[in-house]
């Protein structure tokens, strides 16, 4: 912080601190400017969508100050709506999943070349082919969107059914990933889903592998 004449104001200030875009935290809500004027910003965790979140910095004397930041991520989801015309808030649910989802899945796939149109593989070159989904359909019965919507689960459903047009659940048992099919304890054993789910406390429910839905009717998605 500097003064009219641009000199360091030595007194220390304190600083405020506050999340004004989207759902990241910070460590603390004011820090106190140091000798030379300059004050360090408490640790700033990003929400974990993939859009534009904003820290807003407050002193009384000086004029306030937006910093953004956005989660890094070479991954990009296109959502495209056919039927019939959905409300802007319930389109609004379908990229908040995308946006969720690009801020998951943060590194890209490699090109290919042109083959179906709803597989690309990814493979490095000369290795055995690999698919992933190129493009995917979402199906909804029109009748149902207002009942989910008014229910408070339409979100949840949306991001449920986005994971499989994406390859969740789809893909593992072509690859091998999935064990205890058609019993009452399904397992994905994929590396990276249970470090994943380690690291957000599931230490002895994940220390193997990753329990998944074992109820409910086969979901179609078509990648």
């Amino acid at each position: 912080m500097r003064d009219q004449f641009a000199n360091p104001v030595t007194a220390v200030q304190t600083v405020s601190f506050s999340v004004t875009a989207r759902e990241g935290s910070i460590a603390s809500a004011t820090a106190p400017t140091g000798s030379n004027g300059s004050v360090n910003a408490p640790a700033w965790r990003l929400g974990k969508s993939a859009v534009l979140q904003t820290l807003h910095v407050s002193l009384a004397s000086i004029p306030a100050l937006d910093i953004s930041a956005i989660v890094a991520t070479a991954y990009k989801i296109d959502v495209r709506f056919f039927g019939p015309t959905m409300t802007a808030l319930q389109q609004a649910l379908f990229i908040n999943a995308a946006h969720r989802l690009e801020g998951i899945v943060t590194g890209d796939v490699l090109d290919a070349q042109a083959g179906p149109c709803l597989y690309r593989n990814v493979a490095a070159a000369g290795q055995p082919a690999k698919y992933m989904p190129a493009a995917g359909v979402m199906q909804f019965d029109a009748a149902d969107i207002n009942t989910l919507a008014g229910s408070g689960s339409l979100q949840e459903v949306i991001m449920h059914e986005m994971l499989h047009v994406l390859g969740v659940g789809v893909l593992w048992e072509d690859r091998g990933q999935l064990s205890g099919k058609g019993t009452t304890d399904p397992r994905h054993t994929g590396a990276l889903t249970r470090q994943g789910c380690v690291a957000v406390s599931g230490t002895v429910t994940c220390a193997i592998s990753v329990p998944v839905e074992a109820t409910g009717s086969e979901t179609w998605a078509t990648p």
